[in-house]
């Protein structure tokens, strides 16, 4: 069976030095950062881009992104800590062969960026907003393993 994911690293947030909260899970996003996501949401709306799941990072500045995507999309999105800034990525790779298709996860630097060299996929670091397209492929039997495909970026011609 096939199906397409996103891994969505949350929009820009607040500089982390220049933040005076207690905690950086309390970082928010900034306005620039709302209208650039907005922008980009628009953008990919468009182009019929197809969204109906997603998962996020307990972290603010995810949530935030998340709400974004949930006005846009008509969806609901869903807390998962394993998405979280710290959180070992090896654990999201069990839950990449359940996730419904068109769902997306939103989370963090470097995490993003590790699985998807543990994917076998390969790219530079995630940007701020930045969308990128997986086809996932799950055998049937339980032995074969799990095949990925990067299909677009936020900046590839797709978009």
């Amino acid at each position: 069976m096939k199906k397409t994911l996103y891994l969505l690293r949350h929009a820009k947030a607040i500089n982390r030095l220049k933040f005076k909260g207690p905690d950086d899970s309390l970082r928010p996003l900034t306005s620039g950062g709302v209208k650039k996501f907005e922008s980009t949401l628009k953008k990919i709306k468009k182009k019929k881009v197809k969204i109906k799941h997603s998962y996020h990072s307990p972290f603010l500045r995810c949530k935030q992104t998340a709400h974004l995507l949930e006005k846009e999309f008509n969806i609901k999105s869903k807390p998962l800590s394993r998405l979280a800034h710290g959180s070992n990525v090896r654990h999201l790779l069990t839950l990449l062969r359940k996730l419904k298709n068109h769902t997306v996860l939103i989370g963090h630097e470097p995490e993003l960026s590790d699985l998807y060299l543990l994917l076998g996929l390969k790219g530079p670091l995630f940007k701020k907003g930045e969308f990128r397209c997986i086809q996932v492929k799950v055998p049937k039997d339980k032995k074969t393993p799990v095949a990925y495909k990067e299909l677009w970026t936020k900046n590839s011609p797709h978009l």
